[in-house]
């Protein structure tokens, strides 16, 4: 299971700005033409070496400056009609899940977390996209952007807003998140 590629849609002007991506070089193109494809052809060398694979950062981390690994972001630009979403619409077909960040997005649900919004997990994705395979959080345990929010209860918010698989890459906090 590779939890790749990345079909987040950087805009040029934002790379330099743009942690979680940009710096990092995580991208696959700067236009959602060039993003669908090379996120496409990555699927399919993912499937052709009998692995699956995730498309992240639903709905898009190309408008924030911080990483969610070490603070907490808004996205004050992306809406449920804006290219960034509609770049993961282009590739939802050879998805074989979808991971949802946990950004916070104000045009879309400014209430919390997308990894806790049932606008973005199961209207956003699961209803305007039509997407019915698997949908995965991003890091549940160890991500500071959730710092505000029990580690007991972000396994249960997310499964609440319409996700299926809850991820924690911190060992300690799995066993309070089970239960």
């Amino acid at each position: 299971y590779n939890l790749a590629p990345s079909a987040d849609l950087v805009p040029r002007a934002n790379r330099g700005a743009n942690a979680p991506i940009g710096q990092l070089d995580r991208g696959y193109g700067a236009t959602r033409a060039d993003v669908a494809t090379n996120v496409a052809a990555v699927l399919a060398g993912v499937h052709a070496g009998g692995v699956v694979g995730a498309v992240k950062h639903f709905p898009g981390l190309g408008n924030v400056s911080a990483n969610t690994d070490f603070g907490a972001a808004h996205d004050a630009v992306t809406t449920p009609d804006s290219d960034e979403l509609n770049t993961f619409a282009d590739v939802l077909a050879g998805a074989d899940s979808v991971m949802v960040s946990s950004v916070v997005y104000d045009r879309i649900d400014p209430a919390g977390p997308a990894a806790f919004s049932s606008r973005v997990v199961s209207g956003l994705l699961r209803e305007q996209l039509g997407y019915s395979r698997v949908i995965i959080s991003d890091d549940l345990g160890a991500a500071v952007a959730l710092a505000d929010y029990p580690v007991a209860q972000r396994g249960t918010l997310f499964l609440r807003a319409g996700g299926d698989l809850a991820l924690d890459v911190d060992p300690a906090s799995v066993p309070a998140m089970v239960a």
